[in-house]
C-alpha cells in the first residue's frame, strides 16, 4: 500500500491499519474482509508469518476464488487470545 492515506481503528479501538484515501472516507465503512497483506500490515508482520498463521490453521481464513480473506473480527478474536496467553 502506498505511504499516503489514513489510519482506520475498528469500533473496538483494536486494530489500526493504513488505507488509500481513495476507500477511505464516510461512504466507505471499514472493509469486512482484510486481504493477507493487510492482515499483515494490521498485525505488524509480513505476509509469510499470516500465511503461516493460516496453514497451521490459528489463523481461520475466508476464500474467494483463490484468494484468502481475514475477517477483521478474526483478526481481533486472534490478537486478544495471544494477548491472554502472555500473561
Amino acid at each position: 500500500m502506498s505511504s499516503e492515506g489514513i489510519e482506520v481503528r475498528n469500533g473496538q479501538g483494536l486494530l489500526t491499519q493504513r488505507i488509500s484515501k481513495k476507500y477511505a472516507g464516510p461512504g466507505y465503512p471499514d472493509p469486512l474482509l482484510l486481504s493477507v497483506v493487510e492482515a499483515g500490515q494490521v498485525l505488524g508482520v509480513g505476509t509469510w508469518a499470516v500465511r503461516g498463521l493460516i496453514s497451521r490453521r490459528r489463523l481461520p481464513v475466508v476464500r474467494v476464488g483463490r484468494k484468502l480473506f481475514v475477517r477483521r473480527a478474526t483478526l481481533a478474536r486472534f490478537v486478544e487470545s495471544a494477548e491472554r496467553l502472555q500473561r
